[in-house]
């Protein structure tokens, strides 16, 4: 007779091979069917992607694009005009970090992938290129008025055509390489690419005129017939563009493309030629750089939005496919693992509810036949595997807990001075860049320099230096109200930083915190000496957040600076003077006089 065991393995044996074999067979038709939904998936994420990297693409483009407006300005401007200088420097921080964004998604999105590293190449001779004509235009700039001719600018800006046109390759590499994943993509992509042309060629029109018009010269032959060349082929473009069924009445785009014959061709084509007809007589121009800037610059903005606009409805119809797609595919998933589930029940089913009554029928009689008296009853439930896993994760839970505990002390330290207490520069630094949602974007920056502090050090010894850097800290520390932030600047240098405030306010908070510190004796550890301790302040008035941030410390830095010109111990503003009125009196105590400007 066999025994219940052996039993036991040999029907749950033949019940666990059967639903295996089910279960296989089932899995098997599952995907079967989600094998062609997964692909659609698939392809659509990958347009969604490649259309996202073609954006970076053009983004590139236009901002070279873009930074020949600040060359030109200041090639024709010259040395002297700082203004000019850093807004060209902004300008190429701009198109530096669009080419690093595209150089590092094309790594992350064609390098996971496996592609060629054509893009790659292409876009690092396009900055070969692009740095030749920067040369270039730095040459011309620096020279002085007399030694820069018209020839130079004209020079100087074909370098920055040449480094645009070199970067036209990787756009049409790019179009290239869409067309080969999914043919359907090309002819969107080269709509856009034509609208980001049409803007090139009226920022072109612009530029051909530049050298003449700032030399005060007439226009050369050449320039002439590049002029004529360009708006022939501003208008070719156009006329591309206009036979665009997205661009026709009634669709999304239709006012765009209103803005553009409105704008660009009906008013800064003829401001072009106003001046071409003013460059080909006595060069007596209507305007100047500037002028020109003002007034044609913003007849191209449609072009651009109409460009972006575009690229948009791409990427917003890649994105609804690649979401139609996944919901298909969830619905999929969902009815093929409801159908496993329901698999999984009936085995359970089976088991639990056939199976094991058989199994302890069988026991039953087994034991009868032997002589026995068995109880027959429910099987007990098995539950102390889940509480040692329950216990487990008690232990872990205790774990993270102090995991969080220690990273947050360590959070505090990083962003603590440890000799003061006050925050340090690295937080300082994070608090001024980061704009929290509803904050207050303006904010006031004062920055205290404790006036001959290395006197103190080398009288009195470090350890009395630096009981000094504490009590100025406790000073600005109660002179701070809710929500600014009192940080060590570096050395001896402290700063507030009072979001919200008003010039004026943070003018009194300084001045009466410098009489608070003026009246505040120092004794030294060993209570023999009071050193009398003095410090300039530096006030600037700017916006919080990249890159008004590092404006606004440049501005406090200065201010100070100036303090310390005017003899120390004394506050002064980056800007025009705000001074506290002379009538204020000598130094109060820090409770009658900081305490009074909150």
């Amino acid at each position: 007779m066999p025994r219940d065991g052996d039993l036991r393995a040999g029907l749950g044996g033949r019940l666990a091979l059967a639903s295996a074999a089910i279960a296989v067979g089932l899995l098997l038709l599952t995907a079967g069917a989600l094998a062609p939904v997964w692909q659609a998936f698939s392809d659509a994420g990958r347009d969604f992607e490649d259309l996202g990297h073609f954006r970076h693409v053009l983004e590139a483009v236009n901002r070279i694009s873009v930074e020949r407006g600040p060359a030109n300005r200041a090639m024709s401007l010259g040395p002297g005009h700082p203004e000019a200088t850093m807004r060209l420097a902004e300008a190429r921080t701009a198109t530096d970090r669009a080419l690093d964004d595209l150089a590092e998604a094309e790594d992350r999105i064609h390098g996971a992938r496996g592609d060629d590293a054509t893009t790659r190449r292409l876009i690092e001779l396009a900055r070969m290129v692009l740095a030749n004509g920067r040369r270039e235009v730095d040459r011309v700039a620096a020279a002085p008025d007399g030694w820069r001719t018209s020839a130079d600018l004209r020079f100087a800006i074909g370098g920055m055509f040449a480094a645009y046109d070199a970067f036209r390759q990787v756009v049409q590499w790019e179009i290239g390489a869409l067309g080969r994943r999914n043919p359907d993509l090309v002819g969107h992509a080269m709509v856009t690419d034509a609208a980001s042309e049409m803007r090139e060629y009226g920022g072109r029109l612009g530029s051909l005129v530049v050298p003449s018009l700032a030399r005060r010269e007439p226009l050369a032959a050449a320039q002439l017939t590049a002029i004529a060349e360009t708006r022939g082929r501003l208008r070719e473009l156009w006329g591309l563009l206009r036979q665009q069924a997205a661009l026709g009445p009634g669709s999304a785009l239709a006012p765009l493309a209103e803005a553009i014959e409105r704008d660009a061709l009906e008013k800064g084509l003829p401001l072009i030629a106003r001046l071409v007809a003013e460059g080909t007589g006595r060069a007596d121009y209507s305007l100047d750089i500037d002028g020109l800037t003002a007034t044609y610059v913003p007849t191209l903005k449609p072009i651009e939005d109409l460009r972006q606009a575009y690229l948009d409805l791409m990427v917003g119809e890649a994105a609804a496919k690649r979401h139609a797609a996944l919901r298909y595919l969830v619905l999929v998933g969902l009815g093929a693992g409801g159908v496993l589930a329901l698999l999984a029940a009936l085995l359970v089913w089976l088991r639990l509810g056939v199976l094991q009554p058989l199994l302890a029928a069988h026991a039953a009689v087994i034991a009868l036949a032997a002589g026995d008296a068995p109880e027959v009853g429910p099987m007990a439930a098995r539950r102390g595997e889940l509480r040692h896993l329950f216990a487990s994760l008690g232990v872990l839970r205790q774990r993270l807990a102090e995991r969080e505990a220690a990273m947050a002390e360590l959070r505090r330290q990083a962003e603590t001075d440890a000799l003061t207490g006050v925050a340090n520069r690295r937080s300082l630094d994070r608090r001024g860049l980061a704009v929290e949602a509803g904050a207050p974007v303006g904010a006031c920056l004062v920055i205290a320099d404790v006036d001959h502090f290395k006197v103190v050090n080398d009288t009195y010894g470090h350890q009395a230096g630096d009981d000094a850097l504490r009590l100025v800290a406790g000073l600005l520390r109660q002179a701070a109200r809710p929500g600014d932030m009192v940080a060590r600047f570096g050395g001896e240098e402290f700063a507030i930083l009072l979001p919200g405030a008003e010039p004026a306010f943070a003018m009194r908070v300084a001045e009466r915190l410098r009489r608070a510190l003026a009246a505040q004796p120092f004794r030294i550890a060993d209570g023999a000496v009071d050193v009398p301790l003095r410090a300039s302040f530096g006030v600037a008035a700017g916006r919080l957040g990249a890159p008004d941030w590092y404006e606004l410390i440049a501005a406090a830095d200065r201010a100070l600076y100036r303090a310390k010109r005017d003899g120390r111990d004394c506050t002064r503003f980056a800007g025009p003077i705000i001074e506290a009125p002379a009538s204020e009196g000598a130094a109060k105590p820090l409770g009658e006089g900081v305490a009074a400007a909150a």
